[in-house]
């Protein structure tokens, strides 16, 4: 085993109370600045809106309790939840049409909005600290700030039913189009809810077992044993998840990282059951997921198992 009991255990912890501490006191400037300076009234008027209203929230590692020390992982939501997009691909023949003689759109779209959030933060944080990314808005860490990831995106409803705008059925998720055209949908909601799910049924080492594979791809990244391009903190989280509870029940930190990664292995394995599974939320495929690669997961675990693991 490359790394001894006790420095396993010390992979495990959760983050310190003043890495805590700043990510609460950059999001609530983030929020309060949206609030401060995005042009509600304007896009009201403009786009003829009845109403306009946003949600911004802690998504990702922080909120779910699963990030990591020094980590700058830091991702917030900000929603803009008067209107949506919509998903019909469930939807039966009489749904679809249905939905399309019902379906109004509007002239403001997710990229303006991304517009609009990026203008707000620079008039309050200055334009040195707001940058512009592919698919978000980066937050410099500055002063007693913390590096955050923004998300300007609209609610999506991925419909189950339809019979009109009163009567369907359908997940909520969120909705935003890269600057590269692509876009993504995520439902970060019911992620957290099934972590936390997992995390209750086995006992808290669900998340304890998270903390511990993320901080060992960081120090095998330091090592130079994987390369810059490695897993990332999401699919980690979804793979884990996908473990069996009783890999996490066991009495030492090695025996659960073995059993963690025996399991990931045949999981992720080019004929293994990832091509059955879903993502966290129970919702999207994990085939079908934004940013997934069987090679790269496979070649993640596997590494830990020979070069961690079985030395």
């Amino acid at each position: 085993m490359l790394f001894n009991e006790d420095k396993l255990k010390s992979f495990a912890k959760p983050q310190p109370a003043y890495q805590e501490d700043a990510i609460k006191r950059t999001h609530e400037a983030i929020r309060n600045a949206i609030i401060q300076n995005f042009p509600k009234e304007a896009v009201k008027t403009n786009y003829n809106l009845k109403d306009v209203k946003l949600e911004t929230y802690l998504q990702g590692s922080y909120i779910n309790d699963t990030n990591i020390r020094h980590s700058s992982d830091v991702d917030i939501a900000v929603e803009f939840i008067s209107w949506h997009e919509a998903g019909t691909e469930r939807l039966n023949m009489e749904g679809k049409e249905a939905y399309q003689k019902s379906k109004i759109g509007i002239e403001y779209s997710v990229k303006l909005f991304k517009n609009d959030i990026q203008s707000a933060l620079a008039k309050q944080f200055g334009a040195s600290n707001v940058t512009r990314d592919n698919k978000c808005i980066r937050f410099k860490a500055h002063e007693n700030y913390a590096k955050a990831d923004i998300v300007p995106s609209w609610t999506y409803r991925l419909y189950k039913t339809y019979n009109s705008p009163q009567v369907n059925t359908f997940d909520s998720g969120i909705y935003f189009v890269a600057d590269d055209g692509k876009t993504i949908v995520n439902y970060p909601k019911q992620h957290k809810e099934a972590l936390a799910a997992k995390s209750k049924s086995t006992n808290g080492q669900f998340k304890e077992t998270v903390r511990m594979f993320k901080n060992i791809r960081n120090e095998l990244k330091s090592k130079g044993i994987l390369t810059q391009d490695v897993l990332s903190s999401h699919f980690i989280e979804i793979l884990l998840f996908n473990v069996s509870d009783n890999a996490f029940s066991k009495s030492t930190y090695a025996d659960k990282l073995g059993a963690v990664t025996a399991e990931a292995c045949a999981i992720t394995e080019p004929k293994g059951s990832w091509q059955n599974r879903k993502c966290a939320n129970g919702i999207i495929e994990l085939g079908k997921a934004a940013g997934w690669s069987q090679p790269l997961a496979f070649t993640f675990f596997k590494t830990i198992r020979d070069k961690v693991i079985n030395v």
